[in-house]
């Protein structure tokens, strides 16, 4: 399995997840403290390219309510990038990389 594949399948799990704990926390099954520490955590990952990818073209998989609260986090920008490199216009931390000097195979 290629890199992209996982990388669609590590997402579409985490959100999926994450759409599970929202249908809870929405019923009051699950602490907000636990909740919010979970959102800013998204919000973060959110910044990165690929993860506004993979949301753009599997949004339609989640329920409208997730998707409603998804959109926000997306549209917020509150998040703190965790890999400098993978909010970058070009994809690019370093020249070392945009070279293809030790970039990942994809």
């Amino acid at each position: 399995m290629g890199v992209h594949a996982r990388f669609y399948g590590y997402t579409s799990k985490l959100l999926r997840t994450y759409q599970g704990m929202h249908w809870q926390w929405r019923r009051g099954a699950i602490d907000d403290g636990l909740f919010n520490s979970m959102t800013t955590m998204l919000e973060d990952l959110t910044l990165a390219p690929g993860w506004q990818h993979v949301r753009s073209v599997r949004r339609h998989q989640y329920d409208a309510e997730f998707q409603k609260f998804m959109d926000k986090i997306f549209a917020s920008g509150k998040g703190e990038p965790l890999w400098p490199e993978l909010v970058t216009e070009d994809g690019c931390a370093s020249t070392r990389y945009c070279e293809g000097e030790g970039a990942p195979s994809v």
